[in-house]
């Protein structure tokens, strides 16, 4: 799966890393518990570590919608099963070109 990860203080580089069983594999990269929001409108979201401000990790960025986002950063694209139902369920899939294409690009400024 085609990811992009943002470190703190680092470019972002793009990866092929499939978040693994229980996403054992993006915890790793994200050295904690995975935490799911939604990064913009066009399909994008961002992964992170949920406990990262209580650790007092270092800041990466910050989000219009959700404030000072901390720690490594993983960004995937979404895709919905039952959508608009109570079991809808989002699972993360490959970002596509131009989706890795503009999160470089935001981050290289």
């Amino acid at each position: 799966m085609k990811i992009v990860l943002k470190r703190p203080s680092e470019k972002p580089v793009e990866m092929d890393c499939d978040p693994g069983e229980g996403y054992a594999e993006w915890r790793s990269l994200l050295e904690g518990w995975v935490q799911y929001a939604p990064y913009d409108e066009d399909g994008i979201d961002m992964y992170f570590d949920d406990e990262g401000k209580l650790k007092k990790l270092a800041p990466n960025f910050v989000h219009p919608r959700c404030g000072q986002i901390v720690g490594n950063v993983i960004f995937a694209s979404r895709r919905r099963i039952k959508k608009g139902t109570p079991s809808e369920q989002v699972i993360p899939v490959s970002l596509s070109k131009s989706q890795i294409e503009r999160i470089l690009h935001q981050f290289s400024q």
